[in-house]
């Protein structure tokens, strides 16, 4: 699923401006399920949370921006005791002040780790392979 954030006032979510596009390669297919929110975090759409409430409240979370949309959605998801996995490597964040991004992505994915689990993709994916082939 793909949630995107829509904000009528800002620059980079107005939908009148050529910033609320998909980023190239990772456009959402016709099969996929599009949200849309007008918060940081993803339970800001109804959709999403309809989702999560009734259809299984466990996902995995990759996106941009780390610092507002990700980390607001684990503490939201932790709140509704729903889990999240958050892939560092599939995501990034923006600079903040005196900060850097790699570090700013650095801190997030520390206090992230309060709310659900930091993981890297080839960690996950072979940790999901491990746990499906023991169940086979």
């Amino acid at each position: 699923m793909f949630v995107r954030w829509l904000n009528k006032s800002a620059p980079f979510f107005n939908a009148a401006t050529p910033f609320v596009g998909w980023i190239d390669g990772f456009e959402p297919q016709r099969n996929e399920m599009i949200f849309e929110r007008k918060q940081p975090s993803c339970y800001s759409s109804e959709g999403f949370s309809q989702l999560m409430e009734h259809g299984g409240n466990h996902v995995v979370l990759v996106g941009f921006a780390g610092e507002s949309a990700c980390l607001s959605t684990m503490v939201d998801a932790f709140h509704r005791d729903h889990r999240i996995v958050y892939l560092k490597d599939a995501s990034a964040s923006h600079r903040l002040i005196d900060m850097d991004a790699g570090d700013v992505h650095d801190a997030v994915a520390r206090i992230a780790s309060l709310y659900g689990t930091v993981a890297n993709t080839d960690a996950w994916i072979a940790n999901e392979t491990q746990r499906a082939e023991s169940v086979l």
